[in-house]
């Protein structure tokens, strides 16, 4: 769990003031396993919209989650979810005035999947 800390350290790092928080769950259970400027009632609600839509995009038949989704959230915001080999899923929140769109797209989440796909 050492590297998932550090992946999240090498986040802040790299998205600074953009990043409002992040959190590293386990998608079967929905515990987190680390976070900065944690919130339990976050990540238990967000990990069952998550698993829920997951199970819906398999019952119509769809493709499943790609790597990432992302939702345009009123005042600025921005909330990234990241899927890591079926086991782990990420939030982040970010404030969008902060942050370039395609730095985030090409850079910041593909090396953040990256950090937490070495642990595994």
């Amino acid at each position: 769990m050492k590297n998932l800390k550090k992946a999240i350290d090498n986040l802040k790092n790299d998205l600074d003031s953009a990043l409002l928080f992040v959190e590293i769950w386990d998608q079967k259970t929905g515990l987190t396993i680390e976070s900065y400027n944690h919130n339990d009632k976050y990540t238990a609600i967000f990990s069952r919209i998550m698993n829920e839509i997951d199970k819906g995009l398999k019952d119509l038949g769809f493709p499943n989650f790609g790597a990432y989704q992302i939702i345009d959230l009123d005042m600025d915001s921005l909330l990234v979810f990241i899927k890591v080999k079926d086991k782990f899923f990420a939030s982040c929140l970010l404030d969008k005035s902060k942050v370039q769109l395609g730095y985030l797209l090409g850079v910041s989440i593909p090396e953040f999947r990256k950090n937490m796909e070495e642990t595994i």
